[in-house]
């Protein structure tokens, strides 16, 4: 299965191609799985291409759209000089788009963490990230999202999953942390 992604830079309201991620709001369509996923990537307005950048990802509640956390952490970009990453999460046969957490709380069977993987690899390659300072955040359905991304990858220094839990005790994690880092 082929998986493809196209840049669009985004200086809102007007959508042009774009070869590169851009300073400002960019919107980022990625096949993956077999599906078509936008995604929204807000680079700092005075990003320096030579400079790593921290990188926080925002996943959106049940039924949410990815303008949500893009909204959220727009203010916060704009202060802290981040990179903030807003995917839009799949739908489901009634509409309803979310991401796939833990067994019994799935949406799809589309590999969302494998999403996630393709989106750090392709911001590896356009921008310039902290690798070791990748975060996510996210709200119901993106919150248990987060804790399953903490328990099956190791991509994350920290998660701040909002307004969800683990609903079953998931699996054991692969390996423990020793202690935190900052």
């Amino acid at each position: 299965m082929k998986n493809h992604l196209t840049i669009l830079a985004t200086s809102l309201p007007f959508i042009t191609l774009a070869s590169d991620l851009k300073p400002g709001t960019n919107l980022v369509k990625l096949n993956h799985d077999g599906h078509p996923r936008e995604i929204l990537v807000r680079l700092p307005d005075n990003h320096e291409s030579t400079k790593k950048y921290p990188v926080v990802f925002g996943f959106h509640g049940a039924g949410g759209p990815k303008e949500g956390y893009h909204r959220l952490l727009e203010r916060l970009v704009r202060q802290h000089a981040f990179i903030s990453v807003s995917p839009q999460g799949i739908s489901n046969k009634r509409g309803i788009t979310g991401w796939n957490g833990f067994s019994g709380h799935r949406i799809s069977n589309t590999d969302d963490v494998g999403m996630v993987r393709k989106c750090i690899d392709y911001l590896d390659k356009t921008t310039s990230i902290d690798k070791s300072r990748l975060f996510a955040t996210g709200g119901s359905s993106g919150a248990i999202f987060c804790f399953r991304l903490a328990m099956e990858t190791d991509l994350f220094a920290a998660i701040a999953p909002m307004r969800g839990t683990m609903i079953n005790r998931p699996p054991p994690p692969k390996s423990a942390p020793t202690s935190p880092s900052f």
